[in-house]
Formats: C-alpha cells, structure tokens, sequence
C-alpha cells in the first residue's frame, strides 16, 4: 500500500489482482488496470476450430477471459481462471474452469455458465486440470487424485480405475490422443510423495500403467501426443539440472532426452503443427522455441516478445494458421505458424487464391485454383489440423469426392512455395 507524497486522500494499493486507487481515504476504491499488458494465464488456452476471432482462457485472480476479436476481452466465470476448452465442431460449446478442478460449461458461445459436479473430493491440485476428447467432445477427463471421466459432456463423472488414486499425488497436466478417446496421460505432481508420476490408459482409464521410467524427478508441465502416431510421445519438463524435453517413441515404454538449443530453463508447453508434426512449439519461462526436426534439435521463435516473456501454454487457431501464446505475466500473443514444407522456411512466399463449391457439399466439392501452386499440394484436414486426404493438383480446376467422410467440419488447405491458405468446408 502506498499514499501519495502530496495527498494522503490518495492511496495505491498493488495486489495479485491488480492495481487500485483510493481518492478518499480508503472510503472508496477503483481499478486502474485498463491498458496494462500484465495478465497472468495458467495453461489450457483454448481457441475455436471454426472460428479464428473466438478464444478462451483463464487467469490468475482474475476470472476467465473471451477473445472476441476485440481490444477488451470479455470475462466470465470468476475466481482463478485455470483450463478451458472448446468443443471442436459445435464452439457455442465452451468450458472454463477455476481454482480446483471446478468446471463450468456454456451452451451459447461464454455468455452463460452452469457449473458441473465433478467429485474431486480427492487431493486436488490448485490448477487441477481437464481436458475434451477432440474424437468424441462428448468425452471429457479430469484429474485430483484420481482421473475422473465423463461421457456425457460433463454432467455425469465417474472414477476411473475403481476410484484407485494413481500414485497419492494430484494431476498437474492430462493429455488425450487426438484420435483415441481412450487413450490418456496423467503427470502427477509431488504433493503427497516425494516423486513425480506419468501414468497411461489404452482402455479409457479402466487401468493405469506407470511410463514414469526415465524421466528426472521434475515437475511434468505438458505432455503432447504426435497426432499421426500415436505411440509418439513428448513430455515437457520443469526445474533446473536436467533435460527438458523427453520423447517416447512406444508410448512412453523408453524415455530419450531431447532438446538441443535450449537453455537450461522450465519448459511449460509443448505441442506439435498437425499439419506437419516434424514442425513442434515449445514454451519456457523466457520465451517460445521451434523444431522443424521433430523435437531434436530447437531454435528461438521470440520476434514480437518481451524479452523473458514466460510462456504458461502455446495453442493453435487452425483455421488462420496461428500460434497463440498464453503468458504468465504479459496477456496473450499470436503469430504465423511456419509454413507447412519445410522447405518453405526459406521465406518463398507466393501468393494463394482459391475457390471452392458447393459448400455445404454432400458428395462432392469442385476446386478452382488461379494458379497452379509450385511444389505445393492440397490436403483436406479435420477439424483438429489432421490430413484426412492429400492432393496433388494436376489442373486449376478439379472435383474431390467427399463421400467417404464422415458429416462434419473439415478445412481444405492450399499450399504453395511455403504459404497457405485454408477454407472451412461444411460436409452433410
């Protein structure tokens, strides 16, 4: 608390919530921390499939914040922001979440919030987090001590695993596979036991196996699953001393250390382009790193940031192809993503336009290019950035049968001499 030298009316006071302003003594008090750059998010920043102007994440002390493609964020919820997520085909689907694993959901876009009766009556972790099944967004997991399931969109949650606690600890970080619903890592922090824990499920939580093995006794930030290949795992790793970034090629059976060109510094995110999986984002405590090697080897990405911005989540708005980053102090930043081609990264850029009919489609959907791309290609993706389907044009106007996909949402993907451009496709 600090008066002002000149007029003892006048006091400051500086809290985790923020900055405040009395002119009376301290009969009153308002806000002054409109312009201010400083919002600390926790992890779980979530963006919208479907939409590149609507976003989601939460903060330290200070609630739930919307993006909406404005300067001023909307907020929602109250108390500790902490994990959120969007429904990756319906986004008028929204969870958020605060202190303690205490989920809400939204059925009209963050307007209106319901709470859900998640039993973590467990040890639960202050940010304890959940996550949605991107195959089945009906799926959702969360973690105490004991990962919690709900296949209903949240409104039941049941134990998984008998109601059998992992290890004594609470989850810090949970992961599920974009293509299997059932299968999920849980990192476990030190709270109860002295040790870290990495625990898998094929089977939906049924049963847990312990993948601990060959990872220091660290905090386990994030772990990220490679969306091609499932048995591809990365975990990001806390503390000082040790490696990093660990990668698990049989589903974390083996741990090898990676992380060439990073400095000795907590790592708290890691996520892979589903466009291109070899490309991979990583963020620490002083600023994001990329690999276009499939996580061996990283350089820093930090053009645009604060120096020592700490980077709490990295996620993607796939539709406009950017790279969001949740920060611990400093709001949050986006960016390009890398091109898709690696070859790409030699900054050729061409310009891309494309036409594509009819949309909604049933069966199939004519594309019309105004140029052929050089070295380039079309990929159909879903609605999580995965190629369903690859294409090399032979001509500027072409027909794709879409008749062997699901309904849905998907996004076609025009690449050219390193740019891309994407077009949502409504498929009945």
């Amino acid at each position: 608390m600090y008066y002002h030298p000149l007029n003892d009316d006048i006091i400051y006071l500086a809290t985790d919530g923020g900055v405040f302003r009395s002119l009376d003594g301290g009969e009153n008090f308002e806000g002054c921390n409109g312009g201010y750059h400083t919002q600390q998010f926790y992890a779980n920043f979530s963006c919208s499939t479907t939409d590149s102007l609507f976003a989601i994440g939460g903060m330290q002390d200070n609630a739930t914040a919307v993006y909406e493609g404005n300067a001023g964020w909307r907020r929602v919820i109250g108390g500790d922001g902490l994990s959120t997520a969007i429904h990756p085909i319906d986004d008028q689907i929204v969870y958020g979440s605060s202190q303690y694993l205490n989920i809400e959901v939204s059925y009209d876009k963050a307007i209106n919030f319901s709470g859900l009766n998640v039993p973590n009556t467990g040890t639960t972790n202050f940010a304890g987090p959940f996550v949605l099944c991107p195959s089945n967004p009906d799926k959702l997991y969360g973690g105490s001590d004991i990962v919690y399931r709900s296949d209903d969109g949240g409104q039941v949650w049941n134990p998984t695993n008998g109601n059998v606690v992992l290890d004594g600890n609470a989850v810090l970080a949970l992961e599920v596979s974009d293509t299997d619903e059932n299968l999920v890592y849980a990192a476990t922090a030190p709270v109860v036991v002295p040790q870290v824990g990495l625990f898998k499920t094929i089977n939906g939580g049924q049963s847990w196996t312990n993948v601990t093995t060959g990872i220091p006794n660290r905090y386990i930030m994030d772990v990220a699953i490679n969306p091609d290949v499932n048995n591809t795992v990365f975990v990001a790793v806390s503390g000082f001393g040790t490696p990093h970034v660990y990668r698990s090629i049989n589903g974390g059976a083996t741990w090898f250390a990676y992380g060439n060109g990073l400095p000795d510094i907590p790592v708290n995110t890691i996520t892979f382009d589903p466009l291109n999986t070899a490309i991979m984002y990583l963020g620490n405590d002083i600023g994001v790193y990329t690999s276009i090697d499939g996580g061996l080897n990283w350089q820093p990405f930090n053009d645009g940031l604060i120096d020592g911005t700490f980077v709490m989540d990295i996620s993607i708005s796939p539709l406009n192809r950017k790279l969001r980053l949740a920060t611990h102090g400093k709001g949050v930043y986006e960016r390009d993503m890398l091109p898709i081609t690696i070859t790409a990264l030699q900054n050729s850029l061409v310009d891309i336009e494309f036409t594509i009919g009819p949309n909604p489609t049933i069966d199939n959907l004519t594309v019309n290019l105004n140029t052929m791309p050089e070295n380039g290609f079309l990929a159909i993706t879903d609605v999580k950035g995965k190629i369903v389907r690859k294409i090399i044009p032979k001509k500027l106007q072409f027909t794709i049968s879409m008749e062997d996909l699901s309904s849905g949402i998907y996004f076609i993907v025009v690449n050219a001499g390193g740019k891309s451009e994407a077009r949502k496709i409504v498929k009945l």
